[in-house]
């Protein structure tokens, strides 16, 4: 992924070992990984499609798929069609860097659930921003470019993770003004911003600008491909915040935060 644009297009190439790859992923129905002693190494997550695995490496920042081969046997798992017997011969099939040894007290692995989609406030918005907001919204922006260019985006998602932690007592399912004024001052950015392929700057700046308000966001990472593309928006429970519907549903989450 690029830091500086999560909807970048990018041509990675399949190999067993080095892991990088193309695949397809509309939204469906995920299930729970069985690995038995096996885990993801951490930093790892996926999404599947049409039997297809693909994966983000938060910490080197960067997609890749599988081979066939391993593919094939990486989806066994996580379907749980794969023999026990088999554990050993998918483990040697599979690239080394990608599993761990499970630990005992080691939660279940997922992939990302769906995610329940209503509308969009933006194409609800017709208001102005405060200027204090539209003051804060750029600010945001500028910092949040800044820290993209100097900061691994690992570290910058933990950091927004630990701020949801903080704040879960804060949780609440209302659209409150205070919301509708930030919606509105991220679309009004964009006469300021350049919005193409900026979906990361600014989804992270109104992740952090919302929580800063005492708003639980959920920012979402997704991934397209022919052409394969990253994207990244931002959600209030199932209302998109700064993307029209019919753009995000062509994605499928790989991570939300």
């Amino acid at each position: 992924m690029d830091r500086a644009s999560a909807s970048s297009p990018v041509s990675p190439t399949t190999d067993e070992r080095t892991a990088h790859g193309r695949g397809r992923a509309p939204p469906h129905q995920l299930k729970v990984i069985s690995f038995m002693e096996l885990a993801l190494r951490p930093g790892l997550s996926f999404c599947i499609a049409s039997d297809r695995a693909i994966f983000l490496d938060l910490p080197r920042n960067r997609y890749f798929c599988l081979s066939p081969r391993a593919n094939d046997a990486f989806v066994s798992l996580v379907d749980g069609t794969a023999p026990p017997a088999s554990a050993d011969l998918i483990r040697n099939i599979l690239p080394a860097n990608l599993l761990a040894p499970a630990l005992a007290e080691g939660r279940p692995l997922r992939t990302q659930a769906p995610l329940a989609l209503s509308d969009s406030l933006i194409e609800q918005s017709s208001g102005r921003p405060s200027m204090m907001t539209m003051s804060q919204a750029l600010l945001q922006l500028a910092v949040t470019a800044a820290s993209l260019k100097i900061l691994p985006l690992a570290r910058i998602v933990a950091a927004i993770e630990r701020e949801k932690q903080a704040a879960r007592h804060l949780a609440s399912a209302v659209i409150s003004p205070a919301l509708t004024d930030i919606v509105a001052a991220y679309e009004r950015a964009n006469l300021h911003v350049a919005r193409h392929d900026r979906c990361l700057p600014r989804s992270i700046a109104m992740a952090r600008h919302l929580l800063r308000a005492g708003i639980i966001p959920i920012l979402v990472l997704a991934v397209m491909v022919r052409p394969f593309q990253a994207h990244c928006w931002v959600q209030f429970e199932d209302h998109v915040l700064n993307d029209h519907l019919d753009n995000v549903r062509n994605f499928t989450p790989i991570l939300i935060v």
